[in-house]
């Protein structure tokens, strides 16, 4: 059995791959597996459907999920944690709280803008030791076979993970000209154990 998933695991190397600017670029297989783990912002109640999908879809095939939520809106308002009551009233989201560790952020008041979703986003810095992050709005779901390959492979140019989504969408509807739109990446390495520069 065990050179049977070896196998699974060599072909899944096979059939994935990471798109560059400068081409293609094959997968090899790791050392030892490592850690998926999926990084979420949480801001309201309207994103539900979307969460829901996404814990279906990934959650099995992730090892954390980290959801941050803060007392901010984008806009700066202040607004109140919903995470703590939607977790346990929904039953769909309530089966993956094993999985689930929840990041409340306090936004400072002055914080405006990009200021707020950074405040968001810092606690990915401290999810604990070293692995595969995929983070992203709540709708770029991650195809299964690339988070089984995110485990078990790594790119084989030794750059690693650091991959994000092609958004051609916003130089034809918004007149976004200044080339790919900046964005954290959606999959990256990350190593925060002790001594990790």
């Amino acid at each position: 059995r065990d050179s049977a998933q070896a196998v699974e695991r060599k072909d899944l190397c096979d059939t994935v791959a990471v798109a560059t600017p400068l081409g293609e670029v094959a997968l090899r297989r790791r050392a030892r597996d490592v850690k998926v783990v999926d990084f979420i912002q949480f801001f309201n109640q309207h994103e539900l459907p979307e969460l829901r999908l996404r814990l279906a879809e990934m959650a099995p095939f992730v090892d954390e999920i980290h959801i941050a939520e803060g007392t901010r809106d984008f806009a700066g308002a202040h607004r109140e944690l919903l995470w703590p009551t939607v977790s346990r009233s929904d039953a769909a989201i309530a089966e993956h709280l094993g999985k689930i560790t929840y990041h409340p952020v306090e936004v400072p008041p002055g914080a405006w803008g990009y200021a707020i979703q950074e405040a968001i986003l810092a606690p990915r810095l401290r999810v604990p030791g070293r692995g595969v992050m995929v983070e992203g709005d709540l709708d770029e779901i991650v195809r299964r076979d690339v988070l089984q390959a995110m485990r078990s492979c790594e790119p084989a140019d030794g750059r690693g993970w650091d991959a994000n989504v092609k958004m051609t969408l916003y130089s034809f509807s918004m007149a976004w000209t200044t080339g790919d739109w900046s964005a954290p990446p959606l999959v990256r390495d990350f190593d925060h154990t002790a001594g990790a520069p």
